[in-house]
């Protein structure tokens, strides 16, 4: 394992810390988060998970894994910081088998090709496209700024044209 990679223990100890803070928000202590809106209110990841004051132990996170994990759960957004995606619920089954997959190699390897595939205007040439390069270095204002005049162009059009 990388030292940049998340340790296992890190989510069940996410997963404890969003079950004491919002287990019991929908009445009823059962191991799920059932009211998300309430907890989404009441748990603040940065400040609600153990951060680590030594060396990672699997206990805990450090404050820059924290900051990186953080933006996660808060939806995608513009540079200037206007939400254009909806936000994910903190729950328990973080440290469900498959969710490392889910956030972390779907973002890079299949959400990056459907962005840059089917909504960058004009599309991006598949034999050239790069989903880790587009992910971290596109600008999505660039891409909705593009989308948006394309969209409006072609409303403007003669449905017989």
């Amino acid at each position: 394992m990388r030292d940049n990679e998340s340790h296992p223990f890190d989510w069940s100890k996410t997963c404890d810390a969003v079950l004491k803070k919002c287990d019991a928000l929908d009445g009823v202590t059962d191991g799920m988060i059932q009211a998300t809106d309430a907890c989404e209110s009441t748990f603040d990841f940065l400040a609600d998970v153990t951060t680590c004051t030594g060396e990672r132990n699997g206990k805990c996170l450090t404050e820059e894994q924290k900051q990186a994990i953080a933006p996660i759960f808060s939806g995608a957004t513009t540079n200037d910081g206007k939400p254009f995606y909806a936000t994910f619920p903190f729950d328990a089954g973080l440290a469900s088998p498959g969710v490392a997959f889910w956030e972390f190699t779907v973002p890079i390897k299949l959400d990056s090709g459907a962005a840059g595939l089917i909504w960058s205007v004009p599309p991006q040439n598949p034999k050239e496209f790069n989903g880790a390069d587009f992910v971290l270095n596109g600008s999505i204002d660039d891409m909705l700024a593009s989308f948006m005049q394309k969209m409006t162009s072609s409303l403007n059009r003669p449905w017989n044209s």
